[in-house]
């Protein structure tokens, strides 16, 4: 439990009236009967420049990304959000001013905000909320957590803890780009529940707690280990691989020449990119603050124009020019029957992100460079997505950022339903594709595309694509 003494607001679930109390694992939590039923308590503590708000809190039922369909929604609208306090009753904590809730989209899950809006489109445009967010953030059924706010308004600094570990912070590049966060004045009431979920206790100050105060010394030590090693990893796993004679070198762009780029396919601003001084350079606009629709087509895809067969192993070297952007890896890319959907349908054009994760491509996209402000960018973080099912494989961390101005190599290696991938010879996902769990089928082949998006500077080098057949 949080030790921090002299709390400006308490609750326990003994309190509670209506709804039903549950015990498990020596405590007890009250439970909503209905999404939209909550305890109302005093919502003084939202006013204040600078707070701590710590929720003891038990997931009735194991939560995870997942594919989302319209007919969720046909009587609880929204019915991914998870409302865990707001101040406001509303089960939605989109209108919500304050809210803290959970979300079954990929990234952010667990989030934090102090601005109406809850749309990535409404809280990451300009102007941006004050927000935090814990990317892939996944509940244990019957295990008992602490989920803790803190928010310094006058610093712009908003964090999410779990059990003690940061999970998610606000955007750590607001500073350097020179912007600021709208923040709404909040309720006057804070109202917690949701019927998926028992609360034991409240505690709020109107300070932020340090992490030694935040530490929870009576929750699961293996569940808090986990989050440590996910969201705070200090080692990695190296893996060192060289392609046999059973490979065949089938593409191969060094950028030493302009001509190298006649092997691409660029889609979206192809004016951002030009080979210069032996190296391919990006620069995409979009400004400090990127509004995701707005700057939507300064995006490019830079599209293999081969078509791969088989397993996969390639290799290039990135290097940052500037904070901020994003860059990612798309492999694996057909239409919906295997077909080579650049072949057989007319070639798009648009550099927004909609058609690798929401149109008829099937792939697996690889974010390995996310400075974006819609994750959390104080540290390197990976995230491997197989779409389009929107489909989370493997997600992790490392501290601290990519060294700006200093190359650095990339290497994935895909053989049958195994997918590894490397950033400087560690290996910082390792996982394996299944194609019994309503995903689609392993993706075996397809076309390769480097990827950046708004806000990214970035030069490239040396890449290569092998082969190896079925």
């Amino acid at each position: 439990m949080t030790t921090a003494e002299h709390p400006a607001l308490t609750w326990t679930a003994a309190e509670a009236e209506g709804g039903r109390l549950l015990t498990r694992a020596n405590d007890t939590g009250w439970v909503a009967r209905a999404p939209g039923n909550t305890v109302e308590l005093p919502g003084g503590v939202l006013g204040s420049p600078t707070g701590t708000i710590t929720l003891r809190l038990m997931c009735l039922e194991d939560l995870d990304t997942c594919q989302r369909l319209p007919q969720h929604n046909k009587h609880l609208p929204r019915a991914g959000r998870y409302r865990l306090l707001s101040d406001q009753p509303d089960a939605d904590p989109g209108p919500a001013h304050f809210a803290l809730a959970w979300d079954n989209y990929w990234h952010p899950n667990l989030m934090v905000k102090f601005a109406a809006g809850f749309e990535p489109w409404e809280i990451h445009n300009t102007p941006a909320r004050a927000f935090a967010g814990a990317g892939h953030f996944a509940f244990h059924a019957n295990e008992w957590m602490e989920i803790t706010v803190t928010w310094d308004h006058p610093a712009m600094d908003y964090r999410l803890y779990a059990n003690g570990v940061l999970v998610g912070t606000s955007d750590s590049l607001i500073h350097h780009f020179g912007g600021k966060f709208q923040v709404d004045a909040p309720g006057q009431h804070l109202y917690l529940g949701n019927s998926a979920f028992a609360f034991a206790s409240l505690k709020a100050w109107t300070r932020v707690l340090s992490p030694a105060e935040l530490s929870a010394t009576d929750v699961n030590p293996q569940r808090t280990a986990a989050l440590k090693a996910l969201y705070d990893c200090e080692t990695a796993v190296p893996l060192r691989f060289k392609p046999d004679e059973e490979w065949d070198l089938r593409f191969q762009a060094d950028f030493q020449e302009a001509s190298d780029l006649d092997k691409f396919y660029l889609q979206g601003n192809a004016a951002a990119a030009q080979v210069k001084d032996g190296v391919l350079e990006v620069r995409t606009g979009g400004g400090p603050l990127p509004d995701h629709a707005r700057f939507a087509e300064e995006h490019l895809y830079f599209w293999t124009e081969e078509f791969f067969d088989g397993d996969l192993y390639l290799e290039y070297e990135f290097m940052p020019l500037a904070r901020g952007g994003l860059s990612l890896l798309v492999l694996q890319a057909s239409g919906m029957q295997r077909e080579d959907f650049m072949a057989c349908y007319p070639r798009r054009t648009t550099g927004s992100m909609s058609m690798i994760c929401w149109e008829d491509v099937r792939n697996y996209h690889w974010e390995y460079f996310r400075e974006i402000n819609d994750v959390r960018n104080d540290r390197i973080s990976h995230g491997i997505i197989k779409n389009p099912w929107h489909r989370t494989m493997g997600f992790s961390t490392r501290r601290g950022n990519y060294a700006l101005n200093t190359w650095h190599k990339v290497q994935f290696l895909q053989e049958g339903n195994r997918l590894r991938a490397v950033v400087d010879g560690d290996c910082v996902l390792d996982l394996r594709d299944d194609p019994n769990v309503n995903n689609g089928p392993v993706l075996t082949c397809g076309r390769i595309a480097l990827r950046t998006m708004a806000r990214t500077e970035m030069a490239f080098r040396n890449f290569r694509v092998w082969n190896r057949g079925f």
